[in-house]
């Protein structure tokens, strides 16, 4: 439980914005080059500084991820 906190915090809480989650995820996955990070109207987009948060908590995240993705098989 306490990744998945982390994960929250860290991506879910960057902006102050109704669709904080939304930009999160988009951004998060943007980062790991699977979409585009551009969310639709009436939303925005994350801003840079925004972004750079996001990257910098994945790469803090994603070792943990892959440990234990790796203890699961």
């Amino acid at each position: 439980q306490s990744i998945v906190q982390r994960i929250s915090n860290s991506m879910y809480e960057v902006t102050d914005s109704g669709a904080k989650v939304l930009q999160g995820i988009k951004a998060g996955l943007s980062e790991l080059g699977i979409c585009s990070g551009i969310v639709a109207p009436p939303f925005r987009t994350c801003r840079e500084h925004e972004r750079a948060m996001i990257s910098a908590a994945i790469a803090e995240i994603e070792p943990i991820v892959q440990q234990l993705s790796l203890s699961q098989t």
